[in-house]
């Protein structure tokens, strides 16, 4: 999971929680249709994370352009089934910043403490 600052600094809308070519996705990504229903199949699925800034950026963008209708002219987002802007509009909404990173160091830091106790 990447620092927050460095977040900001960057402008990091989201990142992908395993090793990959391309690890983070930025504002520039989240406006091109196919990338963004990438991204937002792999949130569905915990293999990519969204920031907070990444959850703003993409509600606003709904909100103000037709970027969640162009995603379901492609396909929509196939690993939740969500065929609608309010579909895909309310899983961003529902989706907490970072949650799969933080669930992997919780599980991380309660095996160490484990080892620790042994």
């Amino acid at each position: 999971m990447p620092d927050s600052e460095i977040v900001a600094k960057r402008g990091i809308c989201g990142y992908r929680n395993y090793k990959s070519d391309k690890g983070e996705f930025f504002k520039e990504d989240f406006e091109n249709p196919s990338i963004l229903q990438l991204f937002l199949d792999e949130m569905c699925t915990g293999e990519s994370d969204i920031t907070e800034l990444g959850k703003i950026f993409l509600l606003e963008k709904f909100a103000t352009t037709g970027l969640a209708q162009k995603v379901i002219d492609i396909g929509g987002v196939t690993e939740d089934g969500l065929e609608s802007i309010e579909a895909i509009r309310d899983r961003v909404q529902s989706q907490k910043p970072h949650e799969v990173a933080m669930f992997i160091a919780e599980a991380r830091l309660k095996s160490a403490e484990k080892k620790i106790e042994a």
